[in-house]
């Protein structure tokens, strides 16, 4: 079992259908106006082992204030389904594991609300994150044999990066249950590399990216989105001194 710890890069907190926004802050519930206050963590994606299964994802903060009454609030994460009842000070927790399963590839947000609109007034407050009670996303992944009748695909493309844009072979993913790009800048020079998609090789669309690899740099790249075929697209940034790339595409099927 591998646990990982991870914090928010970001937490703001808004009035709910008000455009004014407190940042550093998390303040969830009913204020004496009749505002409710919901609050918004943003996670970076983090990467697993193609061997590796999220067995469980908890969300955990520290309540430190409540403003108003101390009546018990049932405060929400993304979905109605996934509800803590918070009644004083101290340490909560969700289960968002589900949440995490569909979201984790992308920088994504986590959202705490309350949706009863009869509660009487009561904001809770919770530690932010350049505090030691910081809120925190704690993944556990389990390794699990690989499936026999599946196998993986290694396909190595050695380029040489040049100031105008080019490009990889395309690369067919209809077969692949899983595929990802591992690309090393094997230069001195920084590079600009781009993830493409395609369903027939001639309507294109820019996946992700751009993304800067540093001179002996290696990124990973994971499509965001799904596609018959995907590409990798390189260019220097600011020299016309040639700059050899290795592109390491991987896929499972």
């Amino acid at each position: 079992m591998r646990i990982l710890q991870i914090n928010p890069i970001e937490i703001k907190s808004f009035a709910r259908h008000c455009d004014n926004i407190i940042n550093d802050t998390i303040l969830v519930g009913k204020g004496s106006d009749c505002i409710y206050f919901n609050a918004e963590l943003t996670f970076l994606p983090f990467i697993t082992n193609p061997n590796e299964t999220i067995v469980r994802a908890t969300l955990k903060m520290y309540c430190k204030k409540i403003w108003g009454n101390h009546n018990p609030t049932v405060i929400c994460i993304n979905s109605n389904n996934v509800g803590t009842m918070i009644f004083e000070k101290g340490y909560y927790e969700w289960d968002v594991t589900n949440i995490i399963k569909t979201i984790r590839k992308k920088p994504f947000d986590l959202r705490a609300y309350t949706n009863n609109q009869s509660e009487c007034c009561s904001i809770k407050e919770f530690e932010p994150f350049y505090h030691d009670k910081k809120p925190i996303l704690e993944v556990f992944l389990e390794t699990v044999p690989p499936d026999p009748s599946h196998r993986l695909i290694n396909i190595i493309e050695d380029c040489v990066a040049r100031e105008h844009v080019q490009y990889c072979n395309w690369m067919d993913c209809s077969s692949m249950d899983d595929y990802t790009y591992f690309i090393q800048n094997l230069g001195h020079q920084e590079v600009e590399i781009d993830i493409q998609i395609s369903p027939d090789k001639n309507m294109i669309c820019n996946d992700s990216g751009p993304t800067l690899i540093k001179p002996n740099e290696v990124v990973y790249q994971e499509p965001l989105r799904t596609a018959r075929y995907v590409r990798v697209s390189y260019k220097t940034i600011s020299s016309s001194q040639p700059t050899p790339i290795k592109v390491w595409y991987q896929g499972k099927e």
